[in-house]
Formats: C-alpha cells, sequence, structure tokens
C-alpha cells in the first residue's frame, strides 16, 4: 500500500519522536500520517485545515485504515455541544482545525496527548501568531510531534523558527529574538529585512529534524488522481438552493418542457453553488462566497504550484480574476491575447489559469503543469474529459491531481452533476430524478 519514499518516511517516524516531513503536495502526506497514528498507537490530536479533515483524513483513512478510523472523532461534527469535553477526553484521535483549536484552548491545555501532527504546518510560521503561541506553549512536551507542510517556509527562511523550536526545543532558543539573531543579519539600516547568516550551516539545522521530498524525485508517482475539496454553502445560499429547488421541479412537473428548457432551470441551481445567480437581465446577483473562499484555502495548500481552474461562467471568471498571478481565458478574449496568455502560463509567468473548458480544447498541451481545479463543472461528459487532456497527455511524466469543488451535502447538484460525469451518464432525466429525490 505505502509506496518506497512513504515507507522510509515511516522508518524515520519510528527512529524518531519529533520530525518534519517537508514534502511536495501530491506525494501522500496524509497516507503516511495515517500510518504514523496506526505504527504509535498513542492518544492523538491531528491538527489541519478543515477542508482537508474530511477530504483528506478521513476519506484516506476510510479507505486505507477503516479500522484505525472508527477510532477518529471529527470536532466538527460532535452534535452534543455540552459532551464536547468528555468526547475529546476520551477520544483516541481527534481532527480539529487551527482556528477551532485556538478557540477551543483546553483541548491543548487539558487532554493529556501523547502525539501531536500538524497537517499544513506553516500555519504555525509566523511567531507572533496566536495560534502559533498557543501550540509552542501548550504543546512542546507532547512526546511524539510530526509536521506536514509541502510549503514550510513560503516567505522566508525565518519561518521555519516555529516548527523547528517544536521539535527541537532544547537546541532552538526559546527567545525567536535570539534565534534571529543568531542565524540572520540584517540588510538594510532599519532591521526590516534580514538574511541567512550561513545557508548551508542552517540547512545542516533542518536537516536534524526534518527531510524533504520533491514529486520529481518521486519515480513511482504516476497516473490520474481525484481528491474531493468540500464546502458548506452559507445560510442565504442554502435558502435560496431549497427555494430554487422546489420551484423549479414545480415548474417541470406542472408543464411540458423542453429539454433546453430544463436545462436553462437546471443552471440556477449551478450558479447558486457558486454563490450568485443571474437574474433576469443578465445581471449577477451576489448570494456568498463559501466555494470562493474553500477554493482560497486549497490555494494556499498547494502554495506556488501553477494550476489550471476550470469555470463554466463569466461571473466566476470575474471573482477568480482578483486571485494573484492569475490570468482568465473566456469567449470574450481574442485570439491573439489568448495565445499570449498561454504561452505565458507554459513558461511559469502566471500561476493560475482561469479558463472555460471550450476556449481551451483539442490540441493544447499544458503538460508544464499537475494540477487542475475544477471549480464548476458542465453536463458534457466530452468537455470534462477534454479539460483533463490539456495537462494529462504526451510529454506529462508526473502524477496528475483533479481537485473538485463540492458542496458537502451530496444531493447538491454539483455532487449529481460529477457522479453522473465519472459513469458516463448523459440523460437529463437522470439529473432530474436525483433533484427530485433530494427536496
Amino acid at each position: 500500500m505505502l509506496l518506497k519514499h512513504q515507507k522510509q518516511g515511516l522508518e524515520l517516524a519510528q527512529r524518531h519522536s519529533r520530525w518534519a516531513f517537508f514534502w511536495d503536495t501530491g506525494t501522500g502526506k496524509t497516507l503516511l500520517g495515517l500510518s504514523i497514528v496506526k505504527q504509535k498507537l498513542l492518544k492523538t490530536l491531528i491538527v489541519a485545515p478543515k477542508i482537508l479533515l474530511t477530504d483528506a483524513w478521513l476519506t484516506d483513512a476510510q479507505q486505507f485504515y477503516p479500522t484505525l478510523s472508527q477510532n477518529i472523532v471529527n470536532w466538527h461534527t460532535i452534535k452534543n455541544k455540552y459532551d464536547k469535553k468528555k468526547t475529546v477526553t476520551d477520544a483516541n484521535i481527534l481532527l480539529i482545525n487551527y482556528e477551532s483549536l485556538l478557540s477551543n484552548k483546553w483541548i491543548l491545555t487539558d487532554v493529556d496527548w501523547e502525539m501531536l501532527i500538524l497537517d499544513e504546518s506553516q500555519k504555525i510560521k509566523n511567531p507572533k501568531s496566536s495560534i502559533t503561541k498557543l501550540i509552542l506553549k501548550n504543546a512542546i512536551d507532547i512526546p511524539y510531534i510530526y509536521l506536514l507542510s509541502g510549503t514550510p517556509a513560503p516567505n522566508t527562511e525565518m519561518e521555519y523558527y516555529p516548527q523547528i523550536r517544536l521539535l527541537m526545543p532544547d537546541k532552538i532558543d526559546k527567545s525567536w529574538f535570539k534565534f534571529r539573531q543568531q542565524w540572520f543579519r540584517p540588510t538594510d539600516r532599519y532591521g526590516w529585512k534580514w538574511k541567512l547568516k550561513d545557508r548551508e550551516k542552517f540547512l545542516g539545522l533542518l536537516q536534524q529534524c526534518s527531510s524533504v521530498v520533491k514529486k520529481d524525485d518521486v519515480l513511482d508517482l504516476k497516473g490520474q488522481f481525484y481528491r474531493d475539496i468540500h464546502y458548506s454553502f452559507t445560510q442565504t445560499e442554502a435558502k435560496h438552493y431549497k427555494d430554487m429547488l422546489k420551484k423549479m421541479l414545480i415548474e417541470i412537473d406542472d408543464n411540458e418542457i423542453s429539454a433546453s428548457q430544463a436545462i436553462t432551470k437546471l443552471m440556477k441551481l449551478r450558479q447558486i453553488t457558486s454563490g450568485f445567480i443571474y437574474n433576469d437581465n443578465g445581471k449577477p446577483v451576489i448570494l456568498g462566497d463559501s466555494k470562493f473562499k474553500a477554493l482560497q484555502q486549497m490555494l494556499e495548500i498547494l502554495g506556488n504550484e501553477q494550476s489550471i481552474i476550470w469555470i463554466q461562467y463569466d461571473y466566476e471568471a470575474e471573482q477568480l480574476s482578483q486571485l494573484p498571478n492569475s490570468a482568465v481565458i473566456t469567449g470574450k478574449v481574442s485570439d491573439k491575447e489568448r495565445q499570449r496568455t498561454l504561452s505565458e502560463f507554459r513558461h511559469g509567468n502566471i500561476q493560475y489559469l482561469i479558463a472555460h473548458p471550450k476556449t481551451i480544447g483539442h490540441g493544447v498541451t499544458l503538460t508544464n503543469v499537475t494540477k487542475a481545479i475544477y471549480y464548476s463543472l458542465s453536463y458534457s461528459y466530452e468537455e470534462f474529459k477534454q479539460s483533463q487532456d490539456r495537462i494529462y497527455r504526451y510529454g506529462q511524466d508526473k502524477a496528475v491531481i483533479y481537485y473538485i469543488l463540492k458542496n458537502e451535502n451530496k444531493k447538491i447538484i454539483d455532487n449529481v452533476i460529477f457522479f453522473a460525469l465519472q459513469n458516463k451518464e448523459t440523460m437529463l432525466n437522470y439529473y432530474l430524478d436525483a433533484l427530485r429525490n433530494s427536496v
């Protein structure tokens, strides 16, 4: 089950009670973390971004370690709020996100954890942040600590400090200012910018508590993989979706309408999943941003990786264009501008390419990237397959990951569409029957 580099990581965890796995996204950090939990069988606290709790940790646990998954408690699904403390105290393995841990400090101060795993440990990169202070103060004495991150220090080497302080408290000074003075020197008269004094020596320090795995070095990772990214409706979005669904089904069931008319009505539901709806004048009415926030969290985890983000609507293009270092290709873009944008993207000058699949169709090769994010989906299997073929084609020698943004409610239309695409289901009646059953 474990690939070669994951087995080597598990051996490192067996030899070291504290270690950081600074591995690229897509190299299997979550499965390694679960394997460490299974190896140690200790009372374990796992802290991760909320979007990864279910979509990565629980999903992988159920697939690879079903027995272990039965012992995992997800903080966000504990229903009895009055019994939370007892549930957490009794839990063998607790999953929680950073924000909830900060709001419930007693989870660190009052529970005797034997092992701590921090997923996306760059969340504690800032020594002045509240979550970093909380963890450094209250988790430093936990016997076993493991960190997972593909981008542990995205801005400066100084961001390694809280992470390695947690791993090597006897070697790393408790004072952040003394650490900075020891390893860095100011490059301006005001002390705003700092530079490493001795890079080789600093790398030697990191090697005492961490290992690095790059995708390019992992020869046994190939093929195509799907990863669900779930989001929750805001109350406003949920109400609009429910009202629109009921209205649509009444209209369909009470009237003789064509397939094209039914498709048009289904589009309204798809729009609401992206937090807007077009009014009768074709103007977008904003309902919420739950999906966009989930996308932002996902991109933060991916770090500096280039990605294609597939969309369906002009409003989505407008909304996503606010992402830094991004470019948009829609039907409104001229051929000349389209070619220029594709060239810039291939050369790494653009990080996020936002496009409708029809605008980048047959013959376009974008094997410079290995990540595609489906912000929204169309009904067409051919369109879905063609969009994948832009990056998974001749010349691609790395693993490709497709991230699918879905509502956490499996009956919402984006989940229905994805299921149909996977099964090459194209009948309109399939969508209508599935939605009727969701009311």
